[in-house]
C-alpha cells in the first residue's frame, strides 16, 4: 500500500477535528451499543457507524467497513461475530456513504482518532481489519505505519489465525489510557497490605521475670532495651536480629539515705559510733539473637506471630560491701555542718575496694514467641509478644535460668514504598 495514500488534506483535519468535537460532546455511558451519524449528505466522509462494547475487559476494537451492507443487520450478524472468536474485542461498523475528496484510509482514520478521543480508548487498540484473498494475515502496526491504528489484511477461511493474531498483539497495547490523576487511597491500601519485602529498624524493651539461678543476680528482674532488625522474605515469613542488653549501677543514692538513717538512729541513742554494712549490687548484660517468625495472615493491618529463635549472651554481676565504723560523737544535732563533715561527701562504687566481685558468665539462649504486629502507617508497625527463654549457662557458673516476660516494640519500614511518577501513554 502507498504511503502517499495515508497522508492527510486540509479538509481531512477539518473533517476529524469536527468528528471529534461532535464524539467528544455524546454521553458515552450506560450503551453497550451506541449509532452515529456523521457530517450531513454531500461531504466527506459523511458516515453512520455503530459501536459496540459489551467485553468486561476488552483488549481492542476490531474495525469493519461494512461496504454496501445494511449496517444494523451487519452488527447484529457477521462472520466475525458469529465465530465466536472475538468476544473479547469491541467492533465499530462503519458504513462510509460519501468519500467525497478523501479515500477510506483517510476517512478510517479520522473515524478511529475520534472514538478513540470520546471513548478513551488507545488508538493503538485499534484494528482495522480488511478482507482479501490470501492464506496469511499480513499486520501492519503503528510503528511501520503513517497511521497510529493497525491495518490488519486476512482471508474469511483464516479466522483462527486472524484471532491468534489480534490476541498477541494486543497485548502490546493497554485498551484503556493511563489516567491523569493517581490514586492515593488505592496506593495507601496496597503500601498498607504489602509485606513481602518489608524492612524494619526498631527498638524494644522486653522486661523479663527470671526464675531459678536468675542469671547469677540477687533479684528476680531484668529490662534489656535492644534494636530491632527485621527482613520479611514473603508476606507471612520474617527473619529477625535484635541485638541489645541491660545495665544497673549501684543505687548510691539508696546507700547514702540508709547511711544517713543509722547515723540518727545512733544519735538518738547517745551512741559514739555506728558500724556501717552496705552492699552494692550492678550487673550488665549485652547479647543478640536471630529468630524466625510466621505470621498468621498476609495481609491485614493486625497480624498475630508465633516466633522461634536463638541467642547469645554474655553477663557481668558485680557485687561488693562497705563496711566501716564511723565516729558521730562530734555531730551537733544543732549544727547540720558536723553531721556532712563527719559524713564526708558520700560514698562512690570505689569505696567498696578490693571487696568488689565481678562474675562473666556466657549464655546460649533458645527462645519462643507469641505475639502481634500492628501497622498503623505504611512506615510504622508497633507490636507486642509474650517471650519465654531458657539460658543455657556455657561458663559452669551454674547460672542457668528459665525466664518470661513481655518485649514491646516499635518498628519503622524503611521501604513501605513511595508514591511513583505518573508515566502518560499516547
Amino acid at each position: 500500500m502507498n504511503r502517499g495514500k495515508f497522508n492527510c488534506t486540509l479538509s481531512d483535519l477539518f473533517i476529524r477535528g469536527s468528528l471529534t468535537i461532535f464524539i467528544a460532546c455524546i454521553s458515552f455511558f450506560g450503551l453497550a451499543q451506541e449509532e452515529y451519524w456523521y457530517n450531513t449528505t454531500g461531504t466527506d466522509c459523511y458516515s453512520e457507524m455503530i459501536f459496540v462494547e459489551k467485553a468486561v475487559a476488552p483488549k481492542g476494537v476490531i474495525v469493519i467497513n461494512v461496504g454496501d451492507a445494511d449496517l444494523q443487520s451487519f452488527s447484529r450478524s457477521n462472520i466475525l461475530l458469529n465465530s465466536g472468536r472475538f468476544e473479547s474485542f469491541s467492533f465499530l461498523y462503519v458504513q462510509i456513504r460519501n468519500l467525497g475528496q478523501s479515500n477510506v484510509i483517510q476517512c478510517i482514520d479520522a473515524i478511529v482518532s475520534s472514538v478513540s478521543i470520546g471513548k478513551r480508548i488507545n488508538i493503538s487498540s485499534f484494528y482495522f481489519v480488511n478482507q482479501i484473498n490470501s492464506s496469511e494475515v499480513i499486520f501492519h502496526s503503528p510503528f511501520n505505519n503513517s497511521i497510529r491504528w493497525n491495518l490488519v489484511h486476512y482471508e474469511a477461511g483464516n479466522l483462527e489465525k486472524l484471532s491468534e493474531v489480534l490476541r498477541e498483539e494486543s497485548l502490546k497495547s493497554s485498551y484503556r489510557p493511563i489516567s491523569r490523576y493517581y490514586d492515593y487511597e488505592a496506593d495507601y491500601r496496597r503500601r498498607m497490605e504489602n509485606y513481602s519485602k518489608n524492612f524494619d529498624i526498631g527498638f524494644s524493651w522486653s522486661p523479663h521475670f527470671l526464675t531459678g539461678e536468675k542469671l547469677g543476680k540477687n533479684n528476680g528482674f531484668i529490662a534489656p532495651i535492644s534494636l530491632v532488625l527485621r527482613k520479611n522474605i514473603s508476606q507471612t515469613w520474617a527473619i529477625e536480629v535484635i541485638a541489645g542488653g541491660a545495665f544497673k549501677k549501684p543505687d548510691m543514692t539508696s546507700i547514702q539515705s540508709s547511711l544517713q538513717s543509722d547515723v540518727m538512729a545512733a544519735i538518738q541513742n547517745d551512741e559514739d559510733s555506728v558500724f556501717i554494712d552496705q552492699t552494692m549490687n550492678a550487673h550488665v548484660m549485652i547479647g543478640g539473637s536471630v529468630s524466625v517468625l510466621k505470621f498468621f495472615n498476609s495481609s491485614r493491618q493486625f497480624r498475630p506471630y508465633v516466633g522461634l529463635g536463638v541467642g547469645v549472651y554474655s553477663m557481668s554481676n558485680i557485687s561488693g560491701s562497705i563496711q566501716d565504723t564511723l565516729d558521730v560523737s562530734d555531730i551537733d544535732m544543732n549544727d547540720p555542718s558536723s553531721m556532712q563533715s563527719a559524713m564526708g561527701e558520700g560514698f562512690d562504687e570505689e569505696s567498696a575496694g578490693d571487696s568488689m566481685e565481678n562474675v562473666m558468665t556466657r549464655f546460649i539462649t533458645p527462645s519462643v514467641e507469641y505475639g502481634f504486629e500492628y501497622r498503623v502507617a505504611p512506615a510504622l508497625k508497633l507490636g507486642a509478644s509474650l517471650p519465654i527463654k531458657y539460658f543455657i549457662d556455657q561458663s559452669n557458673m551454674g547460672n542457668s535460668t528459665f525466664s518470661m516476660g513481655l518485649n514491646f516494640k516499635v518498628a519503622f519500614t524503611l521501604n513501605s514504598g513511595k508514591y511513583p511518577s505518573i508515566e502518560l501513554k499516547e
